[in-house]
């Protein structure tokens, strides 16, 4: 007889392919830390991606009005005959944007990207954590 399926005295012997709850506890809670590892990383590199997008957009977006204006101001000094062509840039880039009740701004994209990089530093943080605990 095999001594690992040795029963000590009293106790029935086990069988070969019993597991203990503890040895299931362990699969199941590995299993779980897996899976929060996985979308954790899976979360970060999503913010990661769109972060800089935003903010760099919402940047640019908060900027390009005043250039706009800027340049259709000098345009007019250089040329009289200019302003019949050029009254129209003033108002050429929108403040904001509505989608299905959904409003876009220029700040709010600049708040949306650092939003984002707060996402993906709880991300990276969650992420060791679960890699930690596999």
């Amino acid at each position: 007889m095999d001594p690992d399926l040795r029963a000590p005295m009293g106790h029935a012997p086990r069988a070969a392919s019993s597991y203990s709850p503890e040895r299931r506890f362990i699969g199941i809670r590995g299993l779980f830390f897996a899976a929060l590892y996985c979308a954790a990383h899976f979360f970060q590199q999503i913010a990661e991606f769109f972060a800089p997008i935003a903010l760099i957009a919402g940047i640019i977006w908060k900027i390009a009005p005043s250039l706009t204006n800027l340049l259709a101001d000098k345009a007019k000094m250089v040329s009289a005959q200019s302003d019949i062509n050029l009254g129209s840039l003033d108002n050429i880039v929108p403040a904001h944007l509505s989608f299905s009740g959904l409003t876009l701004t220029a700040s709010n994209l600049v708040f949306d990207g650092f939003l984002m990089m707060l996402v993906a530093a709880i991300a990276s943080t969650v992420a060791v954590y679960a890699g930690r605990r596999i």
